[in-house]
């Protein structure tokens, strides 16, 4: 029955077979680790600063589908985190010929002295609950599917 085990044990591989093997087998571990890994993802924008109603707040343009995401409890904007009031938001537009529809979200926090100048541009960044990139992938994919199925 195991005639040729003597014969299957002691041939020689190819070296560049076993070099491509350990590359192929480093590389997939590599993408799963990657595709697993847990990361916040971040919204960034650009806004300005409005005086209204003899409150200064940060208005920002935001997409349709991200217009539900911005609840939260603190946002950082130019690098340092505030504790957000309330977020107002105003009726839907069309910006641009893209048919992309935005609305204009107005943002109340305590911001500092140096940010309470009216048309101040700063960088607000919202962070979003731990996600992977598999996660993200495979809700993306379904949303095409669902987009795919109601056009029809």
């Amino acid at each position: 029955m195991y005639q040729n085990a003597t014969h299957l044990l002691l041939r020689k591989t190819p070296y560049y077979l076993i070099a491509w093997m350990m590359v192929l087998l480093i590389s997939s571990c590599l993408i799963v680790m990657v595709c697993f890994y847990p990361f916040h993802p971040v919204l960034l924008y650009r806004g300005i600063v409005v005086f209204e109603d003899q409150e200064y707040y940060v208005k920002i343009y935001s997409r349709e589908e991200t217009v539900g995401k911005l609840n939260h409890k603190e946002v950082r904007i130019n690098g340092q985190n505030y504790p957000l009031a309330y977020i107002k938001i105003k009726e839907a537009l069309t910006l641009q010929n893209d048919g992309n529809v935005y609305h204009e979200v107005y943002l109340k926090t305590k911001l500092e002295k140096d940010l309470c100048i009216e048309n101040n541009k700063v960088e607000v960044r919202f962070s979003l609950p731990k996600t992977s990139l598999f996660q993200e992938t495979i809700k993306k994919i379904k949303r095409v599917i669902y987009e795919g199925i109601n056009k029809e």
